[in-house]
């Protein structure tokens, strides 16, 4: 029950809705634990005569337990935005002290209020060729989700990102969609198959020499990599030729070439 200063009369709960208390009018009883009201009245025997809940009677400053969530429908983004980075959002830790606002109210989850408290919970990371937009885990108490790049946007594929035209976004994650590469050395991998085509190793053969193993001497050329060691039986490389592997060092003072090709780099 309350008193209503509109009409300066006691309300009481009778047949599923407020009235006015007094022409035989029955009082709603609660049975067991009191309901969670300010003026519930106890009147023995695990019965409870219902009165209107009161919140925050103290007014500003108090603290009511009702306001506890107050702060935890406000969000935060914390990480870097971009193609190849995530970003994480937060709801903020429930304001659960002086939490009231005006007497029947509490304190608004906006920034003068919310915005010191620690990060609670992380609600949903946006990773790579995704991202969180500027109304979505906001301080206008908006949770939103991800949001996908445009196809445009160049990603790094299989985490190497070298801005081949053919490395982009689609559907929010990063894809690689082409089959064709250009002989013309940009240090790109433009045909999606982790090799840099385009570089000098291509059926590359080092000149005669003593090399440590054609292993390292293969991967000294930019993206490049061993795929046998020809040890010759004469000099300048003329006569038989025998296959090695790769790793097989210099053993006939310079009758030795290396055949290099080209190497993924993921």
């Amino acid at each position: 029950m309350y008193f209503n200063t509109a009409d300066n009369k006691i309300k009481v709960y009778s047949n599923a809705a407020w009235g006015d208390l007094g022409g035989g009018t029955s009082l709603w009883i609660a049975s067991g634990t009191a309901a969670a009201f300010d003026n519930d009245v106890y009147i023995g025997g695990g019965l409870y005569i219902q009165g209107q809940r009161v919140i925050c009677p103290a007014g500003q400053g108090g603290t009511d337990s009702y306001c506890n969530n107050v702060c935890t429908t406000f969000y935060v983004q914390t990480g870097t935005e971009g193609a190849d980075s995530t970003e994480y959002c937060y709801n903020k830790t429930a304001l659960t002290s002086a939490n009231c606002g005006a007497v029947g109210g509490c304190k608004a989850s906006d920034y003068t209020n919310c915005n010191s408290q620690s990060n609670n919970t992380q609600q949903y990371a946006c990773a790579q060729c995704k991202y969180i937009n500027t109304t979505n885990c906001s301080a206008n108490n908006v949770l939103g989700s991800c949001t996908n790049y445009a196809t445009s946007q160049y990603c790094a594929y299989n985490g190497i990102n070298n801005a081949a035209t053919n490395y982009h976004c689609s559907a929010g994650a990063c894809v690689c969609d082409s089959s064709t590469y250009t002989t013309t050395p940009d240090n790109k991998d433009n045909d999606c198959d982790g090799l840099k085509d385009e570089t000098a190793c291509t059926s590359f053969l080092t000149p005669c020499g003593s090399y440590p193993n054609c292993t390292a001497t293969c991967e000294s050329y930019a993206d490049c990599g061993c795929s046998a060691t020809y040890e010759y039986g004469a000099a300048s490389c003329g006569g038989g030729v025998t296959s090695y592997p790769c790793v097989t060092g210099w053993s006939d003072a310079g009758f030795m070439r290396c055949a290099c090709a080209p190497k993924k780099y993921y």
